[in-house]
């Protein structure tokens, strides 16, 4: 009876985090389109839709509406053909998706799209519930302290409202949160019960969450030696348990990440993940771990909504922040 109290008690916990970000997601005012990331999804799905072709989206050179496209591989998969499904069951996103794709391609402004995305906000704010509560089974698993499950579950919830205008994009945010929280939480569920198959589930989610956002490769390469570590010197299970704990997330993994790979040898002749995506991101971040002192201290008011630049270039001269672009 206590066992199944408590277990009504997390349900009706999961259906209020779950309420109340999708309020909070809703509530927010409805985004252009072709804001931030969301035209890499629209245009992808676009493709996956009218052409059957998961392309490069606009990345294409010289793609357009109407126009079939070449096969790409430098986003990840799971998110734009989320989006797909979900123009399958609702029409009338499935009309602001082409409108979004279709605007963006042609260089006009969006303005004129219905903006009706409610369908994905509901799912971004399902897959964040989900996430909220791994962590939270997570830290009672680690902590094993009365009430961690209910104050971690609350406390991730608060930082999530924080960001709550960011999940309301059609980006992968919510989907890469919460993939990672269910992974690491069948991780440590491997690490305090000596279960291989909870390092099967962790592979098969770590792999599902490459096919979102491949920068979290860096995160599945560790976890094999993180396996053997905590069994050499933290449980120290009996003699070939760690073997037979990275054997099962790697094979894991590599279910669910070569069947990716292989569709990209075998229409773009090339074995791998993605094309130049990683390279894309180190030149970014290396470029911008190289400003100069002085830069980095500008660059602080020179984010300023509005105003940032015009005090910046005022104060400190037109070129101040000229490499900051």
């Amino acid at each position: 009876m206590k066992k199944l109290s408590q277990i009504g008690s997390r349900i009706v916990f999961a259906l209020t985090v779950f309420l109340v970000l999708a309020a909070a997601i809703l509530t927010r005012p409805p985004k252009p389109l072709d804001e931030f990331d969301q035209p890499f999804y629209l245009t992808v799905a676009y493709d996956l839709i009218h052409h059957g072709v998961f392309s490069n989206g606009f990345i294409n050179l010289g793609n357009a509406a109407g126009v079939t496209p070449s096969p790409g591989m430098f986003f990840g998969p799971l998110y734009p053909s989320l989006i797909a499904g979900v123009t399958e069951i609702d029409a009338r996103f499935a009309k602001t998706v082409d409108c979004g794709a279709e605007t963006y391609l042609a260089k006009r402004s969006a303005t004129e799209c219905d903006v009706y995305v409610r369908p994905m906000l509901l799912i971004h704010a399902l897959l964040l519930t989900l996430g909220v509560l791994a962590v939270a089974r997570a830290a009672e698993l680690l902590f094993a302290e009365r009430g961690i499950f209910w104050l971690t579950g609350v406390v991730a919830t608060g930082a999530l409202l924080a960001d709550a205008n960011q999940f309301s994009f059609l980006m992968t945010e919510s989907m890469t949160f919460s993939l990672y929280a269910l992974a690491m939480l069948a991780m440590v569920l491997g690490w305090t019960t000596s279960k291989s198959r909870y390092f099967v589930m962790a592979g098969l989610g770590l792999g599902v969450l490459c096919l979102a956002r491949f920068s979290f490769l860096a995160a599945a390469l560790v976890m094999p030696a993180l396996i053997a570590i905590n069994s050499r010197f933290v449980v120290r299970p009996h003699r070939g348990w760690a073997m037979v704990g990275v054997l099962g997330f790697v094979l894991a993994f590599l279910a669910v990440i070569v069947p990716w790979a292989t569709r990209n040898a075998i229409s773009l002749g090339k074995f791998a993940l993605t094309e130049e995506y990683g390279s894309v991101t180190l030149v970014e971040r290396v470029a911008y771990d190289q400003m100069t002192l002085r830069e980095f201290v500008l660059a602080f008011p020179y984010c300023l909504p509005q105003i940032g630049p015009a005090i910046v270039r005022h104060a400190f001269g037109a070129d101040a922040m000229a490499r900051f672009h």
